[in-house]
């Protein structure tokens, strides 16, 4: 019955794996992997609550294993509210009966959610401590991993130092720290370093390149053929798996050849490190990041929670240091927040300008989407991305400085907090939603699913309580199972939200629920997106049929306005 429990697992079916579960229990069937699989499923569906009591469950019957507690790890360490706790599952595995003892895969599991939530400290800690206690190799995504986090943290010599301990310098590694380099404002550093990524990235395209050919070769010589049989049968060839992967390689380094190329124009504009300091203070400024706020509501307690995040995560810390430069930021926060309610200030951050319209992208990865339609936006626009992995907050902010975007705010928090908690109502006039994460790519269900996302009815609800009369939101996505699902959800929540779908005559209809219809098109200016194009990493990624549900052409749009009336 375990083969069942992992087939509802995969398929996001929680409440049939439940069901299975608790048979098993009943039978007294169930084994170290039964609790492995039911903990994934758990987490897959994004319900920690009930992985924890399947885990303390495990606990008590003996039956650990490493699966189970590094799925337990992954469900933790996905919020910043519980994170901490994923640190105590992991180093307390010699503790459980059997013993476990750790493997990298576990590691890098909890180092991805430090990169995710910008816990630098804690994820030095824990490199440092898997070959030293636990006996483990860090391999290159666990290196990856903390340069990153002490490149965003401005940490440049630590950040130095692990990639050469550990292995050939890599290219997102190069540019991780030259990027750090670039916001230290250590242009000496950023020159060196600069040159050593340029060349690393040519190699490592032209080993790409040469790999995939040679995969291309020996498929047309009948070398590799169709799988028969099997339960892998239905997947594509091992030579077309590795050319897949090689395609995204190719991808992934032509993304870092252009963010390379963003920090060397930047390095060439600005005309002294006095201005270049002057641009990252700006845009430090403009970053809010609530991840570790919680539901406080005291001003002061929440603006330490800020700076003490800018310190650890953004550098702020260092760059103080090296520049005795803090005044600036903290001059700016203590304007950002309201001084009643401790809700963003959208107003404060336009400097000589009054703020005639404030739009905000949710889920906004990276900022790109987002910096491109600011930076062609009318005087006295503002903007606002909202993203809760804090590692894509720092990439919007490093765009804010070197894309000299002076009308944007990077937001960082769970996006249902953010929104109950620190934008005010009926505050801002668009709302942007750009391939949100699906719960599951497909499904058997047509109009729902098991699984957690963020677009359900409370969430629309949230929207349209912070949402000006009169002001828009678009939904754009790819996959148009998803999109369907969402044209129900706005259709159940519009008429007691005040919503209602914006006819937009030069889009067809892809589908129509109740009134509200989904469009086969993206954003445009009847719905606030001042600049046609605009593009992100996974647009492109979509683009170029890498993605497998995702369309490579059409996108799949919904448009609603705030009528005032609910």
């Amino acid at each position: 019955m375990n083969d069942s429990l992992a087939l509802h697992a995969k398929r996001k079916q929680l409440s049939a794996a439940v069901e299975v579960f608790e048979t098993l229990l009943a039978q007294n069937r169930a084994n170290s992997h039964t609790y492995a699989i039911m903990i994934n499923a758990c987490v897959q569906c994004s319900n920690v609550a009930k992985a924890e009591s399947v885990f303390e469950e495990m606990k008590r019957s003996k039956m650990a294993s490493v699966q189970a507690l590094t799925s337990m790890c992954r469900g933790l360490a996905s919020s910043a509210d519980t994170i901490d706790r994923a640190a105590f599952v992991l180093y307390a595995a010699r503790e459980l009966k059997p013993s476990v003892e750790l493997n990298v895969r576990s590691f890098n599991t909890y180092l991805r959610g430090c990169l995710m939530h910008g816990r630098v400290n804690a994820a030095v800690d824990a490199f440092r401590s898997m070959k030293k206690t636990w006996g483990v190799s860090p391999d290159g995504s666990s290196s990856q991993y903390v340069i990153s986090l002490l490149s965003n943290a401005l940490r440049i010599r630590e950040a130095r130092v692990v990639s050469q301990q550990h292995g050939a310098p890599e290219a997102v590694n190069l540019v991780s720290i030259c990027k750090g380099a670039a916001l230290s404002c250590n242009f000496a550093e950023f020159d060196r370093m600069s040159k050593l990524a340029g060349k690393c990235i040519v190699k490592e395209k032209e080993a790409a390149t040469k790999t995939s050919g040679m995969q291309v070769r020996e498929h047309g010589a009948g070398k590799t053929q169709d799988a028969k049989g099997g339960k892998r049968a239905w997947k594509c060839t091992d030579s077309q798996r590795a050319r897949a992967a090689n395609l995204f390689a190719a991808h992934r380094l032509t993304e870092l050849e252009s963010e390379l190329a963003s920090m060397r124009s930047w390095r060439g504009r600005v005309g002294s490190v006095e201005e270049a300091r002057r641009a990252v203070v700006s845009a430090l400024a403009r970053v809010l990041v609530f991840s570790r706020c919680g539901e406080n509501k005291d001003r002061e307690e929440v603006m330490k929670s800020l700076r003490a995040t800018l310190a650890e995560s953004f550098g702020l810390a260092h760059f103080c240091k090296e520049h005795n430069e803090e005044v600036g930021v903290v001059h700016t926060h203590n304007r950002a927040l309201d001084e009643n309610s401790s809700k963003i200030n959208f107003s404060s951050f336009l400097f000589r300008q009054s703020c005639k319209a404030v739009k905000l992208e949710i889920c906004s990865g990276e900022g790109e989407w987002a910096a491109y339609q600011a930076s062609a936006d009318a005087p006295g626009v503002l903007w606002a991305t909202l993203e809760l992995r804090q590692n894509r907050v720092h990439q919007t902010f490093s765009r804010m400085v070197f894309g000299d975007v002076d009308n944007l705010v990077a937001i960082g928090g769970d996006a249902r907090h953010v929104l109950a908690q620190r934008i005010p109502l009926n505050s801002v006039d668009r709302i942007f939603i750009n391939h949100p994460e699906p719960p599951q790519q497909t499904s058997s269900s047509q109009h729902s699913s098991e699984a957690a996302h963020l677009l359900d009815v409370p969430f629309f609800e949230s929207m349209a309580s912070v949402l000006a009369t009169g002001g828009t939101i678009a939904i754009t996505s790819d996959n148009r199972w998803y999109s369907e699902m969402l044209v129900h959800i706005a259709a159940q929540v519009a008429s007691r939200a005040g919503l209602e779908c914006v006819h937009l005559a030069d889009l067809p209809v892809r589908c129509e629920h109740r009134g509200i219809k989904l469009y086969v098109g993206v954003p445009g200016e009847a719905c606030g997106a001042p600049a046609k194009g605009g593009s992100s990493y996974f647009d492109r990624l979509f683009k170029s049929g890498l993605a497998k549900n995702a369309s490579c052409v059409e996108r799949y749009m919904i448009c609603l306005s705030k009528s005032g009336t609910c």
